[in-house]
């Protein structure tokens, strides 16, 4: 990377070699700019116009100005993003006065003997099934891992494009008053969890719950990103994710999503798993069923449900369709984050599709399903891919 200073003594980073292998960016220099031709063409309010990048962080992006502002702006500007929604600091009460696990429980009591030690035995085991499930967020975490995500991903990436027009209407729906935002997206890599998780808080869209998949963890992971806004199965339902079955663990699941939703805390689910193309996996099947199954009962009114797409110039190695062996463990994490300094990915790009209503989608989808047979959440892949 070369720097050139021009007659106006603004700075100016070129990229080499930029054209033929990336994508172009307009607001940066390639090996093809002059002085002359950024001094003349280029437009200074650019930015404005259309993308912008996600990366690219000034003294702007915070509320201060001066030289040191400059040097430690990222950090400043990371400091200062705010958490629009969070989870309640009563979910464990909530989740244990719930009519659905109370209802599970009762159903197991019946014919039992001490009812007042077998009602403590099952509130600690709801207790134990919920913390398989998330964590509780911790901001100061939260902030210093996004500080060094953003150092990562300015090194990585040339830039992560963002449409403004998009992001403007996916703000707007984020302000429907009583509707949460479900954000759906493929996997394309093991970096698009924490990239797209990384945009939303940046965007002032909040701290998504990022649903994981069935790519096993470490016990010290599993936690962190439990810390980080990562949500999981249960172990049993984990192991067992054909099963219908309602039992203490679904019925902890299932409100542990309604209180998510009511609380209107984003969601993010990762759809298609591959090497298997257009097939939703099973753990997407079971997060998707549950947020269809607190609307219609009445948990919310409605969920507005946001498709996502990642274009990569060059997708980071290691990626999803490649797999990997063994489970993940902080040591393969830092190791792979290491690796991936030295590379240069080019430009990656998140598109956010229209926001719409799940609950229209199913009224207009009902008769398809009778006539098909398939359930909503494995008819709602065909349609954000278009190819029905």
């Amino acid at each position: 990377m070369k720097t050139w200073v021009c007659d106006s003594g603004q700075k100016l980073e070129i990229f080499i070699p930029f054209l033929g292998k990336y994508r172009p960016l307009s607001g940066r220099c390639c090996q093809t700019c002059t002085p002359k031709s950024w001094d003349g063409f280029h437009h200074q309010h650019l930015s404005s116009l259309g993308f912008r990048d996600a990366v690219q962080v000034t003294e702007q992006d915070t509320r201060y100005r001066g030289w040191l502002v400059r040097r430690v702006c990222g950090f400043l500007a990371v400091w200062g993003w705010k958490v629009p929604a969070d989870t309640p600091g009563d979910l464990p009460a909530r989740i244990c006065r719930s009519r659905r696990v109370r209802g599970v429980a009762t159903g197991r009591s019946r014919g039992s003997r001490g009812d007042g030690e077998f009602h403590r035995r099952w509130k600690e085991k709801a207790l134990e099934i919920l913390s398989e499930i998330q964590a509780p967020l911790s901001l100061l975490l939260l902030r210093l891992c996004n500080w060094a995500l953003l150092k990562l991903l300015s090194r990585l990436f040339l830039s992560v494009q963002l449409h403004r027009g998009q992001l403007e209407t996916v703000l707007r729906a984020a302000r429907t008053s009583g509707v949460p935002l479900v954000f759906l997206s493929m996997h394309k890599s093991q970096l698009d969890g924490l990239l797209l998780s990384f945009l939303l808080f940046s965007q002032g869209l909040g701290v998504p719950r990022v649903t994981a998949g069935d790519q096993p963890c470490s016990p010290r992971l599993r936690a962190l990103l439990g810390r980080l806004g990562g949500i999981f199965l249960p172990s049993r339902m984990e192991q067992t994710p054909s099963s219908r079955a309602e039992g203490l663990p679904g019925a902890v699941l299932a409100t542990y999503v309604e209180e998510v939703l009511r609380s209107r805390q984003p969601l993010l689910i990762f759809l298609e798993e591959p090497p298997v193309a257009l097939r939703l996996s099973a753990p997407a099947r079971q997060w998707l069923a549950l947020v269809y199954r607190a609307m219609r009962d009445g948990a919310v009114p409605d969920v507005l449900l946001v498709p996502m797409g990642i274009a990569y110039d060059l997708v980071p190695s290691g990626s999803h369709r490649e797999g990997t062996r063994g489970a993940w463990t902080l040591g393969t994490c830092l190791w792979a984050a290491c690796r991936a300094v030295h590379q240069n990915l080019g430009c990656a790009r998140v598109d956010f599709a229209q926001p719409f209503s799940l609950q229209e989608f199913a009224a207009k989808t009902l008769v398809r399903q009778s006539r098909t047979g398939k359930r909503l959440e494995e008819l709602l892949l065909p349609a954000i891919l278009g190819t029905w």
